[in-house]
């Protein structure tokens, strides 16, 4: 008795790995497309052009002087000790 292209294919351990293949992937499609279907559209937001208050001067060129005034102690960045070699006074 001759036996069909797709019992064969099914007999086989190859046509078994590539059915099941195909069922996942249209199982899948078929999960992609009802979620999509799901989906609601964002609700719209009409534009809004923004106004913004402004005072607007003419720029001239002049020199200006820097003075900075502070209160406070003033110290070095780094210091360095100075000390005899020897002991005593040093003269």
């Amino acid at each position: 008795m001759k036996q069909s292209f797709f019992i064969k294919l099914i007999s086989s351990r190859w046509g078994i790995s590539i059915i099941l293949v195909g069922i996942l992937l249209a199982m899948g499609g078929t999960g992609f497309v009802v979620l999509a279907s799901l989906k609601t559209q964002p609700k719209t937001v009409d534009y809004q052009v923004r106004q913004f208050a402004v005072d607007v001067f003419k720029a001239e060129r002049s020199t200006i002087r820097h003075n900075l005034m502070a209160f406070g102690t003033a110290r070095a960045e780094r210091t360095v000790v100075i000390s005899a070699q020897v002991a005593g006074r040093v003269v």
